[in-house]
């Protein structure tokens, strides 16, 4: 089983805070992401869509570094779907 945990906005989307899946061979990242936007709808699939809306972490790893969405899953993995962070306060004293 594939561990998938939403956080926000994807947790709003989704109306649930974790889900599995089954593992099947050859899925990719992409496949989940399509399915999960068939399931939930447009609120899900909007920020998906716009790669830079969102983030994906598969075992604490950004997914990019793994073969972005076409990266190969296995039936242990845990994914993390979050919002990108951005923002903040830089002071530099001198």
């Amino acid at each position: 089983m594939i561990q998938i945990n939403y956080y926000s906005p994807f947790r709003e989307i989704t109306k649930r805070t974790s889900s599995e899946i089954e593992y099947k061979p050859k899925l990719q990242l992409h496949h989940l992401l399509e399915n999960l936007s068939e399931e939930c709808g447009e609120d899900f699939r909007h920020p998906v869509e716009q790669d830079s809306a969102f983030n994906v972490l598969i075992n604490g790893q950004n997914y990019h570094v793994l073969g972005g969405l076409h990266a190969d899953l296995k039936g242990n993995d845990q994914i993390s779907l979050l919002a990108i962070m951005v923002g903040g306060y830089l002071s530099i004293s001198g």
